[in-house]
């Protein structure tokens, strides 16, 4: 949990600095961005304060993860769009 911890952290500083955009790489949505997806999953079913802890990384969570490209990504899997 320390490690997790210390990448969400690094992640808040990150996205919390307006060059970047609310994004990892570039100022855009990037492959940066899609390949933490699967990472960032699991990590508000372990840390019940994820939300309050890690304001920037938990609203770049929730815009990545409901994007067209990720969405596309992991279709069939856990992003897929239910009708």
């Amino acid at each position: 949990m320390n490690e997790v911890k210390r990448v969400l952290s690094v992640l808040e500083a990150h996205l919390s600095k307006p060059e970047n955009k609310g994004y990892l790489a570039a100022g855009k949505y990037t492959i940066a961005d899609l390949s933490f997806i699967s990472w960032m999953e699991l990590v508000p079913k372990f840390l019940s304060d994820f939300d309050s802890e890690y304001p920037a990384v938990s609203e770049w969570f929730k815009k990545i993860r409901t994007r067209e490209g990720t969405l596309k990504g992991f279709e069939g899997g856990p992003y897929e769009k239910k009708d």
